[in-house]
């Protein structure tokens, strides 16, 4: 399944929730190649011209009292997730591995808002095994 296409079905079609969610996985994807590739200020800068463009969008203003908490909690375990990532600690590189797909709560956030409990329960599990094989190995392993 190709990312477009788990959009479309996370958001039931709603091309507005779609192109929020689009730029929200952009904007993710942005900021974990910042940290990981210690990118220039530049790179950073367009970051921050993104996030205008993220909470100042339709879906966003019209969903914002849902879509910010959950923003906060993904911030915060992605954060444990770069803390301990390189962890000495084989537990807490083991959790940082898991926590890295925090991000994936928005789409089940978007699902619920679009179609319901049902909806976002119908599309979790699929997103959960696409996003871990794209990040794992045969064994396992992520890289």
């Amino acid at each position: 399944m190709t990312f477009e296409l788990a959009i479309g079905e996370v958001t039931k079609g709603d091309a507005i929730a779609a192109d929020w969610l689009q730029k929200w996985a952009k904007y993710c994807h942005d900021i974990d190649d910042q940290i990981d590739e210690q990118r220039g200020p530049e790179s950073f800068l367009a970051i921050l011209a993104q996030a205008v463009d993220l909470y100042t969008h339709p879906f966003f203003l019209a969903h914002w009292s849902h879509l910010r908490p959950l923003i906060i909690i993904i911030t915060n375990a992605y954060a444990d997730s770069v803390a301990w990532e390189k962890s000495s600690e084989a537990s807490e590189r083991q959790m940082a591995d898991i926590l890295r797909f925090c991000g994936l709560e928005m789409c089940c956030l978007v699902a619920a808002i679009c179609g319901g409990y049902e909806h976002m329960r119908k599309v979790s599990p699929t997103l959960r095994r696409h996003t871990w094989r794209d990040n794992h190995d045969e064994q396992g392993n992520p890289h």
